[in-house]
């Protein structure tokens, strides 16, 4: 698929999700549509629905009415069900995974959307929640402040890796201390550097890209947007990367929704980003990509974007209604 028609499918994603699920907030209507893009599809709304009632059906007999499955990220997770080709044993897997995961962290909706993203990639459920737990320790030790629940999505993936506990950590630690100095000592810098550790990228590359950007009249977020950023800088020639994002983004720019009114330039820009990541994805000639690695950062950090959002908007929805 061209980039182009990728592009225009996650458009037409993005419009079946806003007519189906029209009084959720536009940041998940746009993280939903991405999942059925990243997978090639085309939504389905009657698979969605019957998604959703499934879901509502497994969790209300495993966990009572638990909002860790039915708060605010459930819409993401009926989308995760509903790419998948059975939606039945992905949720019963999920729902065993994080059992298994309680032993070891706080219930949560991030350790719920953390498990469901993570089944994809292992079965050997007591080996992963146990190596995650002792990754996260490593990440609230160093990072106390910064380190909460919605980190759990990361802590499961880099669990996987074949590095060392030690090695993740330093080079986590290395990413961190390379992007603070640019990006500020926050929660998405510390999410940035996953991301770099789980694709294995260089923190100065990542710089030298957001510099360039900056350059050519493209100045990208450093909130919730920063993780994506990682995602390009294992996709190809730095200059070719940026030409697509332009490229992606000159076209959003056109689309209903991200003009004067809707979603602002840095969120278009890191839909952007996360496009060509995908994009990137399906081009199995480039060798040089780990595609397994990039496809796990580019779930979770769907899904780390989706954390951080949440930690902005709640408390300023919360306050509208006072």
């Amino acid at each position: 698929m061209e980039l182009k028609e990728l592009c225009e499918l996650f458009i037409r994603n993005r419009d079946v999700i806003k007519n189906k699920y029209k009084l959720e907030m536009e940041y998940i209507q746009a993280i939903c549509a991405l999942i059925f893009t990243e997978k090639r599809q085309l939504i389905d709304v009657d698979k969605l629905e019957e998604c959703k009632n499934l879901l509502k059906e497994r969790t209300k007999y495993k966990f009572g009415l638990s909002i860790n499955f039915r708060g605010s990220i459930q819409n993401v997770m009926v989308s995760i069900l509903a790419t998948d080709e059975n939606p039945a044993q992905k949720i019963d897997d999920t729902i065993e995974f994080y059992n298994e995961l309680k032993q070891y962290f706080s219930g949560s909706e991030y350790l719920a959307l953390g498990a469901m993203i993570t089944t994809q990639y292992t079965t050997d459920y007591a080996k992963t929640g146990e190596r995650a737990k002792k990754i996260y320790d490593n990440m609230k030790e160093n990072h106390s402040m910064l380190t909460s629940k919605e980190d759990y999505i990361f802590a499961l993936l880099l669990a996987l890796s074949e590095k060392s506990n030690h090695q993740l950590d330093k080079e986590i630690e290395m990413n961190y201390q390379v992007c603070k100095d640019k990006f500020g000592k926050t929660n998405a810098t510390q999410a940035l550097s996953h991301v770099l550790a789980l694709e294995d990228s260089n923190a100065n590359e990542v710089v030298k890209l957001y510099e360039e950007l900056k350059e050519k009249g493209y100045k990208y977020g450093k909130e919730y947007e920063l993780p994506t950023l990682g995602m390009l800088t294992k996709l190809g020639e730095r200059d070719i990367i940026i030409d697509e994002l332009i490229e992606v983004d000159e076209f959003l720019a056109t689309q209903k929704g991200y003009g004067m009114i809707g979603i602002g330039k840095r969120h278009r820009l890191m839909h952007a980003a996360t496009l060509v990541t995908i994009y990137h994805l399906d081009q199995s000639s480039n060798t040089s990509i780990d595609i397994p690695s990039i496809h796990a950062a580019t779930v979770a950090t769907l899904g780390i974007v989706l954390a951080l959002d949440l930690v902005i908007m709640v408390p300023i929805i919360a306050s509208s209604n006072n």
